[in-house]
């Protein structure tokens, strides 16, 4: 009883990452680190400009490393999230860079039909919300899925869990048969030595022959093994 009631009056996560920021973190921190010593190069240069230089050039070149300075820590800073207000029955995704928001969209109780969650990978799902302005994602990270359903309870919308339902049954692989294991050796003994025969010449058949009987002894060793 009291472990229903703790888990009734669980908090609903008020903000979390749609996507996690991990690789954009790391991929961009390297292009950033990178980045900050060819700005100052160009920069340097630019102040004091030899007999040779360019300054056109100069600025171009200059041009070109800040935007790839700007890029690796847009990455870093680059976060999409969403929140959710219990009070008014809303979501709201938002998207900023550099800390500033530059794109925002909310979402209101009539906006939504249902909260699913469905499966993504074969050892990931998301969670989305569902409504007549189409779907959006909600959480994309594995651990946080389960916090969907605490996100449709708020909202006061139905939850979906798809992923029982779309699961593509598995498949039994065959049994290994005498036909399987001759078509084996056979496609072995034409297709090895025909390549290398293709590349070499005649000078091919020897190594040709020999990778092919080296390959038929590991496919009848499998065959007489209890590890087919």
């Amino acid at each position: 009883m009291k472990t229903a009631e703790v888990t009734a009056r669980r908090p609903v996560p008020r903000a979390v990452n749609v996507t996690s920021p991990f690789a954009g973190v790391l991929v961009g921190s390297i292009i950033g680190v990178t980045g900050t010593p060819l700005v100052w190069v160009f920069v340097d240069k630019l102040f004091d400009p030899g007999p040779a230089d360019d300054l056109e050039s100069t600025l171009v070149q200059l041009a070109i490393a800040i935007a790839y300075w700007s890029f690796g820590w847009g990455c870093v800073t680059w976060r999409h999230r969403i929140s959710v207000d219990e009070t008014a029955r809303s979501i709201t995704w938002t998207k900023s860079v550099f800390g500033l928001r530059w794109r925002s969209e909310t979402w209101h109780q009539p906006d939504m039909e249902a909260v699913t969650v469905e499966r993504s990978g074969r050892f990931s799902s998301s969670a989305y919300a569902v409504g007549p302005r189409g779907r959006r994602p909600m959480l994309t990270d594995q651990l946080a899925v389960s916090d969907a359903r605490w996100w449709a309870k708020a909202l006061g919308v139905p939850y979906h869990d798809l992923r029982v339902r779309w699961a593509a049954p598995a498949k039994p692989e065959p049994p290994p048969t005498v036909s399987r294991l001759l078509r084996s050796l056979l496609l072995i003994a034409i297709v090895i030595p025909g390549l290398f025969w293709l590349k070499f010449g005649e000078l091919g058949w020897d190594m040709g022959f020999g990778l092919a009987g080296f390959l038929a002894a590991i496919v009848l060793g499998i065959w007489y093994s209890d590890r087919h």
